[in-house]
């Protein structure tokens, strides 16, 4: 069947093309087989591309599944995006790569329960202890959109490590989320509804935005945890020359988190002239923007 893709009736590779597709869970692993024993050296490069396309008409799917059935989580969202360049990462593997360090911050957190205090130790374990820290020199670089490269260089851009240190804050019932500003993007403390609090173990997966009554204050994670006040947001709205909008003040969707970072990774290929993986990045935009709410 593979050799039937390079065959010179274009209807032929087609068919053949698009069964593979439809049976992509039973091809996956004998294409994948095949290419890394080189089994086939003549069509390694045919037998590549069709993994690829497969495994984005896969991304595709589950970006639509996760929309569609409302389970989209910030992190879930990082690792959709991540699959641009790692197609088989899966969100149990990142969260298993993410225990010590959600051990370390629980370990510390012990009684404290006044929400300076929390962000201060979690900035203390994730900034000093683990080293994590905002890419300046290379700020629009791929690597600091994409998840496991983050993980492993412990430098990222402000969505990615507002992402990731969110993730491990709401392990831990922390009620933090994401603040989608123009030009950048930070975390803010919520207060949550009456019901919610009474209720100390929250699945913020599930927790909408609107049961968030108010802001406490704001977490800038590019910044070392920097907290900062509504004033200070307003201020900083004020200096890029954005008229102030409550939805730069409360927190946003894993929606906006998804299209944001699409659209960072998006202009970080740009940059590189990867006009195949900027497609795909747009392929997906239009995909999301085309899905009702």
């Amino acid at each position: 069947m593979v050799k039937l893709l390079d065959d010179d009736d274009s209807e032929v590779v087609k068919t053949v093309r698009n069964s593979m597709l439809q049976d992509c869970e039973k091809i996956i692993p004998v294409l994948e087989k095949l290419w890394f024993e080189d089994a086939l050296p003549s069509y390694s490069g045919i037998i590549e591309n069709v993994i690829q396309e497969i495994q984005f008409e896969n991304l595709k799917s589950d970006v639509k599944i996760a929309l569609s059935n409302n389970s989209l989580s910030p992190l879930n969202a990082w690792v959709l995006a991540s699959r641009l360049e790692y197609p088989n990462i899966t969100e149990a593997q990142i969260k298993a790569h993410l225990n010590e360090l959600k051990l370390q911050i629980w370990i510390k957190l012990a009684e404290v329960k006044n929400p300076i205090d929390q962000i201060q130790v979690i900035n203390h374990v994730f900034f000093e202890v683990f080293g994590f820290k905002g890419n300046n020199e290379d700020y629009h670089h791929i690597d600091n959109s994409i998840l496991l490269r983050v993980l492993e260089t412990k430098t990222g851009n402000p969505i990615s490590l507002s992402i990731l240190y969110l993730t491990l804050a709401n392990s831990l019932g922390i009620p933090l989320f994401g603040v989608n500003l123009p030009q950048h993007f930070v975390l803010g403390y919520g207060q949550l509804q009456q019901e919610l609090n009474q209720n100390q173990i929250w699945d913020f997966d599930e927790i909408s935005n609107k049961k968030v009554e108010s802001i406490i204050f704001y977490i800038n994670p590019f910044s070392k945890g920097q907290i900062f006040t509504k004033e200070s947001l307003l201020a900083f709205l004020k200096v890029i020359k954005i008229n102030p909008n409550n939805q730069f003040m409360v927190p946003c969707s894993s929606k906006d988190i998804l299209l944001r970072m699409l659209r960072n990774i998006h202009y970080s290929y740009k940059l590189q002239n990867n006009n195949h993986k900027m497609m795909q990045a747009n392929e997906l935009l239009n995909l999301i923007n085309g899905l009702e709410n």
